[in-house]
């Protein structure tokens, strides 16, 4: 059964993050993944949480592959978390 408590920090941070303040996701990513250690999306979406606030492009790289390992049945729906850190790295790397 879902973690209401994760999924509703999951939630919050989601719509933090779709709302450009990934700074405040970040706490709340967290919390979900703590809550909730064996939900690949969860762990995604704190890598990409993390690339865009505290640009830890490494260790949200290794989050979201941890994910896709995790449900290689979804890979696809992972892996765009990573293309998505690996786009933002290489246009700060640009500036």
């Amino acid at each position: 059964m879902m973690d209401t408590e994760a999924f509703r920090e999951f939630k919050t941070g989601l719509t933090l993050l779709r709302d450009n303040y990934a700074m405040k996701a970040l706490p709340h990513m967290r919390r979900a993944v703590d809550l909730d250690k064996n939900n690949p999306y969860y762990m995604s979406y704190l890598g990409v949480v993390l690339a865009r606030s505290e640009r830890k492009w490494g260790e949200a790289e290794r989050l979201c592959d941890s994910a896709v390992r995790m449900k290689r049945n979804q890979a696809q729906l992972l892996l765009e978390s990573r293309r998505s850190i690996r786009r933002r790295r290489t246009a700060r790397r640009r500036r």
